[in-house]
């Protein structure tokens, strides 16, 4: 793929990527502030990918279909891919 690119229409313009804070993103970090079981849903608070808040940032839904999370005290990172309409967790932060 890479290389098919690399020989394409130089004439073309640019790969353009898209501002990661916007409503289209495709992956989210964010933080769990319980426990997140199994086929569950929770509710996620977004993070900036360098775990700073977002002021006035709005909650959103993700599914977890892999392991569940454990949430002893304060909050756990975890990141959320958009697939099929719904948010999935593809990853969280370890003990």
């Amino acid at each position: 793929v890479v290389r098919e690119y690399e020989a394409g229409d130089r004439d073309q313009p640019p790969i353009k990527f898209r501002d990661a804070g916007g409503d289209d993103d495709q992956i989210r970090m964010g933080t769990i502030a319980a426990t997140w079981t199994k086929a569950t849903t929770a509710t996620v608070t977004p993070i900036r990918s360098n775990g700073n808040a977002i002021t006035g940032a709005v909650t959103f839904e993700a599914t977890n279909w892999f392991a569940t999370v454990t949430v002893a005290a304060g909050t756990k990172k975890v990141a959320c891919a958009w697939c099929d309409g719904r948010w999935i967790l593809i990853a969280a932060e370890c003990d």
